[in-house]
């Protein structure tokens, strides 16, 4: 008989303590959720932009070239199509800023180019380095 009396005050206890304890605990609010999914999502995507570049530069194409001496390139917001070209050609990642101009605007990514810090290397081609800056 006590044992069945403690039994029933244990078992009183343990769900007041839990009762207790899920009235007490604050609960996030949906701003504040909200906020954080959008710092996730941010976060993702400048993760899928990294990976794309990075199964880019490492794709298993035979014809490929292996990319070496990796640099960072900075394009400032609101530059040129020409002067991203020179700045290239200047730092030594072209040969020929015409050519690669000419490039940008045969295939109209002139107005599509990002600003931002991007990571170039020695050997890349007209495609693999437009790849980059337009975040592909």
């Amino acid at each position: 008989m006590i044992r069945q009396v403690l039994r029933t005050v244990g078992i009183g206890c343990l769900l007041a303590g839990g009762i207790l304890y899920i009235v007490n605990t604050p609960q996030a609010s949906n701003t504040s959720l909200e906020k954080e999914l959008t710092a996730i999502q941010q976060e993702l995507a400048a993760v899928k932009k990294e990976l794309a570049i990075s199964q880019t530069i490492s794709s298993k194409n035979p014809n490929s070239k292996k990319f070496t001496n990796g640099r960072e390139f900075i394009v400032a917001p609101g530059t040129a199509s020409t002067d991203l070209s020179k700045q290239l050609e200047e730092e030594q990642f072209i040969d020929d800023a015409e050519k690669f101009d000419a490039y940008m605007e045969e295939n109209d990514y002139t107005d599509k180019m990002e600003s931002g810090t991007f990571m170039l290397y020695d050997g890349m081609r007209f495609p693999d380095i437009a790849r980059v800056l337009l975040g592909l």
